[in-house]
């Protein structure tokens, strides 16, 4: 409103001494991109427009090619002006696209322009870099995110059951979500250095909530199962305690999803990239208590033999 109007001129130049600061030490990027969210996402489509005009160094910047630079305009989307997206590197033809959100999370665009952009966010190690908060608030339809990239939901934090219902009501988008884990997460991070495996952990614990009975399959990669057995199987391994969190969060996702036939599919996938010893390599008891979960009624017994049958046969 007339506010905003009035305080523009210091946004700017707030912007553009922040953009100039980012420039000369990397390590302020990241804090530099919130503090430019905290300054541009208040402003209505047409102050932004404007505020760009006379901004060429925060212009200039937002068509640079790292993560701090797809988490602005990832979060600034639908205010940012058409040239601004069509300038930079890490967006697609948002003209073709009806759906930006999956044009965005296409597994051309990850592999073409995204994915080595989001494998950089590991240098935030051991905390998860801002950016995927906001990456998840758009695989993740009504997931809120703060100025700063915070993810928050509407429940109350002392209200474990109120943030439960929270999370059933939200589901991940399939096709883009499975893209990214494919892209991104088995084909990128899990094969390289220990912080990015830790990344791939974090971002299944973040994900597995939010998927949908029918595909949480997808996060069970071939990759990801055998990077989680090779961290539980010794207690000085570094990811270790990673590794035993993803564990955990498995056993609780099984133990609230109405859909037996997800609990199958999640139990043969363990066992299917593990040789059928995933309890057995790991020292735990993981397998066991998701079978205890499936009942020995004929339909849950029908399941389980008919996923057997279609991965080992």
């Amino acid at each position: 409103g007339a506010a905003e109007k009035a305080n523009l001129p210091i946004r700017l130049q707030v912007a553009e001494a922040v953009v100039a600061l980012a420039g000369r030490k990397a390590f302020l990027q990241e804090a530099a991109a919130a503090i430019l969210l905290q300054l541009l996402a208040p402003l209505t489509p047409a102050h932004l427009q404007s505020a760009l005009t006379d901004a060429p160094l925060l212009t200039e910047w937002l068509q640079g090619s790292g993560p701090e630079q797809l988490h602005v305009l990832l979060r600034l989307l639908p205010s940012l002006p058409a040239s601004v997206l069509a300038a930079s590197p890490l967006m697609p033809d948002q003209t073709a696209a009806a759906d930006p959100t999956a044009a965005i999370f296409s597994r051309s665009h990850l592999e073409g322009q995204l994915a080595e952009v989001l494998k950089q966010t590991s240098s935030a190690h051991p905390r998860m870099h801002s950016l995927w908060a906001t990456v998840l608030s758009l695989l993740v339809p009504g997931l809120e995110v703060n100025a700063t990239g915070r993810v928050l939901t509407k429940a109350s934090p002392h209200n474990s059951k109120s943030k439960e219902e929270v999370k059933k009501a939200l589901v991940a988008r399939h096709p883009e979500t499975e893209a990214l884990w494919e892209v991104v997460v088995e084909e990128a991070l899990i094969g390289s250095s220990h912080e990015r495996k830790y990344l791939a952990f974090s971002l299944f614990e973040a994900l597995l909530p939010y998927m949908e009975g029918g595909r949480a399959a997808g996060l069970f990669s071939r990759g990801f199962v055998q990077c989680l057995v090779n961290n539980l199987r010794k207690g000085d391994n570094y990811l270790h305690k990673r590794a035993h969190a993803c564990a955990h969060t498995i056993v609780q996702y099984c133990q609230h999803t109405m859909d037996p036939a997800a609990r199958v599919a999640i139990t043969t996938a363990l066992q299917q990239f593990a040789g059928g010893r995933f309890d057995t390599l790991t020292g735990t008891k993981t397998v066991a208590r998701l079978a205890a979960l499936q009942g020995s009624d004929h339909s849950s017994a029908a399941l389980h033999f008919t996923a057997l049958k279609e991965t080992f046969l």
